[in-house]
Parts: C-alpha cells; structure tokens; sequence
C-alpha cells in the first residue's frame, strides 16, 4: 500500500490525463492513475497499385489460352510489366494508443469507482432536445464538447494526455475505456482497486513533426 501511495505522487509512474470544459461548462475533468502497463502505440501506411490492368489481364488470358493450345511458349506469360506493380503512396492510418492503468484505495473513504465512471462517459453519447418541431426526440450527441470549427480546423473538447515524463499529446479523443472493478471492498463499500484500459488517438490526422512532438525533448 504504502509503494502505491509513493508511486501515486510520482509523474514518473502515472498517466495525467486533462480535458477542459468536457460538456461545456462545470470546470476540468482530471484523471490521475498508477500505470500498469508500457504505453502502445502503432499506424500504417497504405500503399496501392494505380495501374489498371483489366484490359491487359484479358489479354494475358487469351494468350495463356494461344499458348495452351499452340504451345508457343515454354511458361504462361503475362502482359504486365515489373515496373507496372509498382505500388503508390494513398494515405496513412492515424496513430492509436492505449495504456493499462490502476487506481487503489488508501483510505476507508475513498473511492476509486467514479474517476473510472467519469472517465468512461468520455465515450458515452448525450442526448440533444432539437427544438419542438421533432416533439420529444431525443438525437446523440458528442460524448464531451467536442467539435472542430470548420474554418479554423481546432477542436474543442479534446484531452490532454501525459504519460510518465517522456510522453505528452494534446488534442486527443478518447475513443474506449474499459475498467473492471475488484471484488474486495473497503469499509465503504467502495472496490478496493480498479483496473482499466484507456485508448486514445488525435482528433485528425498528424504530421511527422506533430508526432514526434509527443516525445518533449527535456
């Protein structure tokens, strides 16, 4: 218990996660937890051929068929180039990131359960009233306030995300928040430790130069 209490003042060994105004008024939503597990990160690039070689594998094939009856060439041949399988740049996957964290109780009044609960409605929808015209509809809603101005390209409603002291990215979505709750309890009635999963990845898009920002160099 005592290693845990020193692990949880540590930047070191925690993730602090910030998120300003979520749903718009009601102040910050902080999360500060022990972490359990390596930060996971990973992308793609796409790569794709823009040739078109229908019309040339449809003379391919009438070859293959000559060749099968005549017996003009040793081996099937193709009517396609090495240099036309090429492959061509198309986009890239946004990097994703999840971390294993863990928060645990201290005191007999303490309660882990709801900084996981709070943390979960980042991925939970509200409900929006449009007005009378469509009566008592109900329509979804961004989790926080979240939305990006068309103009300007920012967002609102994004989380700011450090990991240990090597590790800040700003202006990410939290996209899945799983936690499971111990079965032992504390005098409360409250879980004695929860365990939980959080990912997360930039609202759009980001350069190289804006990756490697996540990494400050002191």
């Amino acid at each position: 218990m005592f290693q845990y209490e020193l692990l949880r003042k540590q930047k070191e060994s925690t993730l602090q996660l910030d998120i300003s105004a979520p749903w718009g008024s009601g102040g910050n939503l902080q999360f500060k937890s022990v972490i359990l597990g390596e930060l996971s990160m990973g992308s793609g690039a796409n790569y794709s051929s823009l040739f078109d070689v229908s019309a040339q594998e449809a003379l391919s094939n009438k070859l293959a068929q000559l060749n099968l009856l005549t017996g003009a060439f040793e081996s099937d041949i193709r009517l396609v180039t090495f240099q036309q399988t090429a492959l061509f740049y198309i986009n890239s996957d946004k990097v994703r990131f999840h971390v294993d964290v863990m928060l645990m109780a201290i005191n007999p009044t303490d309660d882990v359960l709801t900084p996981f609960v709070g943390l979960q409605q980042l991925c939970t929808p509200r409900a929006a009233s449009i007005g009378t015209v469509w009566g008592d509809a109900a329509f979804i809603k961004a989790p926080t306030d979240y939305h990006v101005d068309a103009k300007s390209g920012k967002a609102k409603g994004t989380a700011s995300i450090r990991y240990s002291t090597w590790f800040l990215a700003r202006n990410q979505l939290i996209t899945r928040v799983d936690f499971t709750p111990s079965k032992a309890v504390i005098a409360n009635g409250k879980p004695l430790y929860v365990t939980g999963r959080i990912c997360f990845e930039p609202f759009r898009a980001i350069t190289q130069e804006e990756f490697s920002g996540y990494f400050p160099k002191s």
